[in-house]
């Protein structure tokens, strides 16, 4: 077929441009976007063939986006055009205006990084609901032993695996080790991490990869596997008996999951330390105050090893609960914020009218929100249930644990001195002055 040998005119270029963008408002994807980008540079040009690749930026190698062809192309390109990495190339056509490649090119472009971006949102939020899954599966486990049966048996349905382990290190002793998914092998014969895996164990990584026949693994039946570490020594192990191991993404959603474990495993055994010492609070079944402490000192050291963020709320509950019948109304209150945390949020009762709740990993507006949350929840009557919550974060608001529980408290007695039913996000300027009023006031009592 002999291609159109003739310049579009305006017309046909605004028509175009207008065709091509509405087209794309309903393209699905790169290459349905490339081919609704060929089909209308080919119709406005008739051109004999047509090609749209782009440079991926991490291999830097030529990814073909779409082709079109109406016969053999001749041996010279004749017409293309640039944008942003994308390179759209014509054969049999006379040289068409580079500005009108341009644009074009320019809404494909734009609405091929808008389908990028609406599938990385996509991926992560189906990742996201995996990952709260897998953690609503553990749940909160009674005590180190059934912790480990629970994260590994979780790791194995997350990864789809054939196996799953849980591999305390040094320091971990009560945890035991734990396989999912070998039947009756006896402990004696359980299989370790594979050695090559060490290496990026030690830095924090992910190693995947196969697995010898001679190897513990392999002698099992296993061809591949992916490793994880979980806290500073133990490690969370999956196995295949295919001769691949998880894709890129599944391994990201590994080394996701195994961080959470770490505060699931470790809530686990603090759990079973504070029944043994009695730290918690008969009316509530909530840590107590000298629990509080212990645990935010472990967390914030914890953050700061991971630089990661750590929040306190601080609740300041109506004075309903600390009446003589008080208690129902207290455990009432207790069930609707415990409704409302994540299974590694640590809530404590630390004085008659307050509750203090250890966040990890939420930095200070995340936190305002779950305080926001707590006292929508309980603020069925606003006339009885005033609740007042303070918000601290760690580093922002706090260089250690015993400035983040003060700076939280602060917060909580300039919502309280506010009139409750609010919360407020430590500021240290709003703190300094409520600081200066209360001591005035405090003055002219004593006047």
């Amino acid at each position: 077929m002999t291609a159109r040998m003739r310049d579009p005119q305006p017309t046909e270029l605004h028509d175009a441009l207008t065709a091509l963008a509405e087209t794309l408002v309903d393209a699905r994807g790169e290459h349905e976007v490339g081919a609704c980008l060929l089909r209308h540079v080919v119709t406005l040009t008739g051109a004999e063939s047509a090609l749209l690749a782009r440079v991926d930026p991490v291999s830097g190698e030529r990814v073909v986006v779409g082709t079109s062809s109406r016969s053999e192309p001749a041996q010279h390109t004749v017409a293309s055009g640039h944008e942003n990495g994308w390179k759209l190339s014509l054969w049999g056509v006379r040289a068409v205006p580079s500005d009108a490649l341009r644009l074009m090119l320019g809404q494909a472009f734009t609405a091929a990084e808008r389908e990028r971006f609406r599938e990385e949102l996509e991926l992560r939020d189906a990742r996201d609901a995996r990952l709260d899954s897998a953690c609503e599966t553990v749940g909160a486990p009674a005590g180190p032993v059934e912790a480990a049966r629970r994260v590994a048996a979780a790791a194995r349905v997350l990864l789809d695996s054939d196996a799953a382990a849980f591999l305390p290190g040094p320091g971990a002793e009560r945890f035991p080790i734990v396989w999912d998914g070998l039947g009756g092998t006896s402990g004696s014969s359980l299989p370790g991490v594979p050695a090559e895996a060490a290496r990026s164990l030690s830095v924090g990584a992910v190693w995947a990869g196969q697995v010898a026949a001679d190897t513990s693994l392999g002698r099992h039946g296993f061809r591949a596997a992916a490793v994880a570490p979980v806290g500073e020594r133990s490690s969370l192990v999956v196995a295949f008996a295919a001769e691949e191991p998880a894709p890129r993404g599944e391994l990201e959603l590994l080394r996701m999951f195994a961080e959470r474990a770490t505060t699931i495993l470790d809530v686990a055994e603090q759990a079973e330390a504070a029944s043994r010492l009695s730290a918690l609070d008969e009316p509530t079944g909530l840590y107590n105050a000298a629990y509080f402490r212990i645990r935010l000192e472990q967390e914030a050291s914890r953050a700061m090893r991971t630089r990661s963020a750590l929040s306190v709320l601080a609740v300041g509950l109506p004075p309903g609960v600390t009446a003589p019948d008080g208690d129902d109304y207290l455990r009432a209150i207790v069930d609707e914020l415990q409704g409302s945390l994540r299974v590694m949020d640590v809530p404590c009762r630390i004085a008659d009218d307050e509750i203090a709740v250890i966040l990890p990993e939420l930095d200070g507006m995340s936190a305002y929100l779950v305080g926001e949350r707590l006292r929508a929840v309980t603020t069925d009557d606003p006339a009885s249930s005033r609740v007042a919550v303070g918000v601290a974060s760690f580093p922002d608001q706090a260089g250690s644990a015993g400035e983040l529980a003060r700076n939280a408290a602060r917060a909580l007695a300039w919502a309280r001195h506010h009139g409750s039913d609010r919360t407020f996000l430590f500021d240290r300027d709003v703190a300094l002055g409520l600081r200066v009023e209360q001591e005035r006031e405090r003055e002219r009592k004593a006047e």
